[in-house]
């Protein structure tokens, strides 16, 4: 059982495993006679105090036990028994956070995926929960941050939640979040890419495997059925019409002056408008395929179809990419 009492202004309270329990007239007798930035832990019936919060999170910090320097003066300022009365306030917030922590289990698998937040989840909850899940997202990525750094990331989330085409912040050196209406991520520093030599390009002959980095197309023949579904365009697999596309092809990713005809549409647009239109965050736009006729692009893997190779009647091909 572990309680910080923390006292820095008007966010004078207690908290418990990274909960803010409010400020209370006991920590504010505290406050009156310690200075703002000292904090004490209650643990095992021992009040320990540190120079300030920052020593603690980031060091081996000197400590001292202070049950005497402590306890009398808040025994001489408050009561005999204010030994007690932490201790009981720090089982009863333990309790309470138990409480709070199994209803979150069971709908933190909803919001967290693969180390991201999923916009349309989070959007749902109310704004104490979101400042939980936000908290623990700030631990995953072990950034020192505080309690108005935190609510700062808050208000940058909900400008951008609904947004298509989010933006981003910066969290740390070289480290930076991103918000948009799907996804809420961080972005590292540039590394050349492991997946795919973005300066490569393969050759499409026709029918067959190619491979690029770790990730393989592969072109097939459409068997003909009697009823087929089509996947989503954010799918590594298509339908395809190759019927009116001579080959070679190219597979690669996007260049300067790319364009695409959109299915569904009669015109062309460029590449860089497309994804925008996609809501593809500007972040992740080097890294995808595409399947391409000189500059035209056909295809935008996870991203959509040109009008050139769409179907509509039957497919002539099977792509995928695994």
């Amino acid at each position: 059982m572990k309680t910080f009492i923390i006292g820095a202004g008007s966010d004078l309270g207690v908290h418990i495993d990274g909960a803010h329990l409010g400020p209370i007239q006991l920590m504010n007798d505290i406050k009156s006679f310690y200075q703002e930035e000292t904090f004490f832990v209650v643990h095992n019936e021992a009040i320990i105090k540190s120079r300030n919060l920052s020593d603690r999170r980031k060091n081996e910090y000197e400590i001292e036990k202070v049950n005497t320097e402590v306890y009398e003066k808040l025994k001489e300022k408050i009561n005999e028994g204010v030994k007690d009365a932490l201790n009981t306030l720090s089982a009863n917030a333990l309790s309470d956070n138990e409480i709070i922590e199994e209803y979150l289990k069971t709908i933190r698998p909803n919001i967290f995926r693969d180390d991201k937040i999923i916009s349309a989840e989070y959007k749902k909850l109310s704004t104490p929960v979101k400042m939980r899940f936000l908290h623990e997202f700030i631990q995953m990525l072990e950034l020192d941050y505080d309690y108005k750094k935190i609510n700062e990331l808050f208000d940058f989330i909900e400008a951008n939640i609904n947004q298509r085409n989010g933006s981003t912040k910066s969290l740390a050196s070289a480290l930076w979040l991103y918000a948009d209406d799907k996804i809420i991520e961080t972005i590292p520093p540039k590394v050349k890419s492991e997946v795919v030599d973005l300066k490569q390009e393969v050759l499409i002959a026709g029918e067959g495997e190619y491979k690029i980095g770790d990730k393989t197309l592969s072109i097939k023949k459409y068997v003909d059925k009697d009823i087929f579904v089509f996947p989503e365009a954010t799918s590594n697999f298509a339908y395809v019409d190759l019927s009116e596309v001579k080959f070679p092809l190219i597979l690669r990713t996007r260049h300067d002056g790319d364009v695409i005809r959109p299915f569904g549409m009669t015109g062309s647009m460029k590449l860089k408008k497309y994804m925008n239109a996609k809501g593809v965050a500007k972040h992740n736009r080097d890294g995808i395929l595409l399947l391409c006729s000189e500059e035209e692009v056909l295809w935008v893997l996870g991203v959509g179809l040109s009008s050139k190779i769409g179907v509509r009647t039957k497919p002539t091909h099977v792509l995928e990419v695994i």
